[in-house]
């Protein structure tokens, strides 16, 4: 299965996100290739962004927004953290009591999942259910 290999950053000098392809130049500074400016025109530009770095899990909540690495998400009763373990991205309850492969999960359980945040901007989430 093909998987689109994507990342997310926040800028350095702005705090917003952006996606696009990671790189580092070895001297301690990181970096995002954007390849589409937010009007989805074709740019490129090296934007140097702070270390809160996450990756495309390669899935979408029911809104179609893309779940990334570190995203905060809800089933409607259970608050997950996505993170990568066991080979793979996984969903960890955030009271610890249940943990699922993301990419095993059932279509219609995927389709259940909404984003509510992430773990750098929305640290509150994260008090257990």
């Amino acid at each position: 299965m093909y998987r689109e290999i994507l990342f997310r950053g926040k800028q350095e000098n702005n705090d917003e996100w952006i996606e696009g392809y990671y790189w580092t130049n070895g001297l301690g500074n990181y970096f995002i290739k954007v390849t589409q400016d937010k009007e989805n025109r074709y740019v490129t530009d090296d934007i140097e962004i702070v270390t809160e770095i996450s990756q495309y899990t390669g899935v979408k909540d029911k809104e179609n927004n893309k779940i990334f690495e570190e995203d905060i998400v809800t089933d409607g009763i259970v608050t997950y953290i996505v993170s990568y373990g066991r080979g793979g991205f996984v969903l960890t309850g955030v009271n610890k009591s249940v943990c699922y492969s993301l990419t095993g999960l059932p279509v219609d359980e995927l389709e259940s999942l909404k984003i509510i945040g992430n773990r750098f901007d929305n640290p509150e989430l994260l008090i257990g259910d």
